[in-house]
């Protein structure tokens, strides 16, 4: 559960006993006494009875377990008092600071409307309007995370409703599951700014998230942005239906034939060849699981870059259309040069599909390491080590038109070269003028933590 708020108010809501009352104003300081009696007794009746309606609202929104786990105590001494048409202000000095209290009524009848104090960045905030942006702040964290109905949306702004309303509720759930949990939390940071306003809360394990807020009626958030260790998502609001085009995606790279890529990818090469491996049922490339250690997204929602134990993967997404879809997918090991996925597919399956014209392999067989022992125990001396360690091939340059050469029969080489691709395709009687290659480890999404 998430307790920020006690902690952000430590310095916000006043405990104030007045030493001594007397003089003008007589009325608006009991009242301010009588506020600071009923703050200090942790009772909520005395303390709404002591407050105007809309401030007792604020508190009413608060948790019992924060409500009872604020400070209480305190002293303050006088410094003014003023008052006219039917409000007034007292400005108290208190060891957290100088304080104002505003109040409505008249002579021995005032209650507390609000309370002026120094915020965080060091100007004059509204303790009202501060605590209704750190309650919604939580309201909107505790609504979506923890329950499956759109009872978040009541925090959210009317441009933040609008970007979740497009969204299925499958789409939402997905989001959803995908979000971690912020939990435990520390003192918040709100900076205000008019009708905007701005809270970051550090979290404990290097976890950090930030809010952006809007004024309309109420403070609404308007964005959502956090930082972690295993993910960083720069714009929660641009970024739901990227969450949701790259979870589809993943979950296809893990099971092929669960999904039509139709459905979250842009039109081009790489819809074409997740086509392809939609309709064969599976990636004609070995795979070797391997968790996520890091996934980012940048501000606008377009790019992600996915850090696991042994590669990395960055996707481009496409957000022309409605929603967001996958256009382009880049992979590589360590220092090696970005390749792509839709040439490295092609390339597999040509691979695989010039082993089996020899009988080398079963052209059903999915996995290189597969193939790559077929190859092993057919061709003697065989330098097999690149094919068995490797299961990717980026074209260098565009393959050109390749000829069958009806003089070479295919028949297989009694050495391969490190150059395997190019020896097999040889070996089934194929012209020797072949672009180049370059060999990239295995590469796959793992089902649930990434590819």
């Amino acid at each position: 559960m998430i307790k920020w708020i006690s902690a952000a108010t430590v310095a916000a809501v006043v405990s104030t006993v007045l030493p001594a009352v007397a003089g003008p104003n007589l009325g608006m300081k009991l009242a301010c006494k009588h506020y600071g009696d009923a703050w200090n007794s942790g009772s909520r009746g005395a303390l709404y009875g002591q407050i105007s309606g809309d401030f007792a609202h604020v508190f009413q929104r608060m948790p019992d377990h924060m409500f009872n786990a604020m400070p209480r105590g305190g002293s303050g001494q006088v410094l003014s008092s003023s008052k006219g048409g039917g409000s007034g202000q007292v400005t108290v000095s208190t060891s957290q600071g100088v304080m104002t209290f505003i109040l409505a009524g008249g002579g021995f009848n005032w209650t507390v409307v609000d309370i002026y104090k120094a915020g965080d960045d060091g100007r004059t905030v509204s303790l009202k309007s501060y605590l209704d942006a750190s309650i919604v702040s939580y309201e909107f964290i505790r609504d979506f995370g923890g329950r499956r109905d759109n009872t978040f949306l009541t925090s959210t702004s009317s441009q933040f409703r609008k970007a979740c309303n497009e969204l299925t509720t499958e789409e939402l759930s997905i989001v959803r599951d995908l979000i971690p949990e912020v939990g435990q939390a520390g003192k918040p940071y709100i900076a205000m700014n008019g009708s905007r306003a701005t809270m970051s809360v550090n979290l404990p394990h290097q976890r950090s998230a930030r809010f952006q807020l809007i004024h309309e009626g109420s403070w609404k958030v308007d964005d959502y942005s956090i930082e972690s260790p295993s993910m960083s998502i720069a714009s929660f609001r641009n970024s739901l239906s990227s969450l949701v085009a790259v979870q589809r995606f993943r979950k296809f790279m893990s099971e092929p034939s669960s999904s039509d890529p139709r459905k979250f990818t842009a039109e081009g090469q790489l819809r074409d060849s997740l086509v392809r491996i939609h309709e064969i049922g599976f990636l004609p490339m070995h795979q070797k699981p391997s968790p996520m250690r890091h996934c980012a997204i940048d501000a606008k929602g377009e790019k992600v870059v996915i850090d696991l134990t042994d590669r990395h993967v960055r996707i481009a997404l496409d957000k022309s259309a409605k929603g967001a879809m996958v256009s382009k997918v880049d992979i590589t090991m360590g220092k090696s040069q970005w390749a792509d996925l839709a040439h490295l597919i092609a390339l597999n399956e040509r691979i695989r599909k010039s082993m089996s014209l020899v009988g080398i392999a079963n052209p059903a067989i999915p996995a290189t390491a597969a193939v790559a022992k077929e190859v092993a125990s057919t061709v003697k001396n065989a330098n097999d080590s690149v094919l068995t360690n490797a299961s990717a091939v980026e074209i260098e340059k565009p393959a050109p038109v390749v000829k069958k050469d009806e003089n070479v029969k295919p028949v297989v080489a009694q050495t391969v070269s490190t150059a395997p691709a190019q020896t097999v395709i040889q070996s089934a009687g194929y012209s020797s003028q072949q672009p180049t290659y370059r060999v990239y480890k295995s590469r796959r999404f793992h089902r649930h933590r990434g590819w």
